[in-house]
């Protein structure tokens, strides 16, 4: 039960934070582990829906009902139309529009000096994407990741809500070992990034 309360505060907690990014995570999710299995996951239909989606309720009613009245409901509209579907236009919003592709090269730099890691996760993700574990962070990493790729406008921070599942595969992949091509490819990414930052810090300053 209390595992069960965490997800469901977390995601609570999320949604005041950044809005529907939490549910849209978890909805992916738990769509690509019932598709990868073929069936639906017995858990999934025991996390507490039913008390879940009431904490929510809970923790998020009083915050709408407050923007509500205090903006007159123009708070929806501009979130919506002004917000939301500007991000999701072809151009992106505030000018932050960028092709497919750059959180993959961002993420060697955000996560430095973990960057060591980077190509061992993919290979222990592959390498034992059977195991139960492993699979559920695969889902949660695939579907999300790509999703934010496809989507015109881009942040740095968008895919912060799946470093916990990169995290996850770089500590599967140094518990099990790295193996040699993949201890080379880390060192050279990470050795890449350390001087790319030097030399960055040392310009700016």
């Amino acid at each position: 039960v209390g595992t069960k309360a965490l997800v469901w505060a977390g995601l609570a907690a999320s949604m005041l934070i950044k809005g529907p990014i939490g549910p849209i995570v978890l909805i992916l999710t738990l769509l690509a582990l019932w598709l990868s299995d073929r069936k639906g996951e017995p858990w999934i239909r025991k996390l507490g829906w039913t008390w879940g989606l009431a904490l929510i309720l809970l923790v998020l009613g009083p915050w709408v009902l407050a923007i509500t009245v205090t903006t007159d409901g123009h708070f929806w509209t501009d979130a919506v139309l002004g917000d939301m579907v500007s991000k999701l236009g072809p151009k992106g919003q505030e000018s932050h529009g960028a092709w497919p592709g750059l959180h993959a090269l961002l993420t060697p730099i955000l996560v430095f000096p973990a960057t060591l890691l980077c190509p061992a996760a993919l290979v222990a993700g592959w390498k034992y994407r059977a195991e139960p574990a492993v699979r559920f962070a695969l889902c949660w990493l695939l579907p999300s990741w790509l999703m934010f790729e496809i989507a015109p406008t881009k942040l740095p921070h968008y895919t912060l809500p799946l470093y916990g599942a990169l995290a996850w595969l770089m500590a599967l992949a140094l518990v099990r070992g790295l193996g040699p091509v993949s201890r080379l490819a880390g060192a050279v990414l990470s050795t890449a990034i350390a001087i790319a930052l030097a030399g960055a810090s040392v310009y700016l300053a």
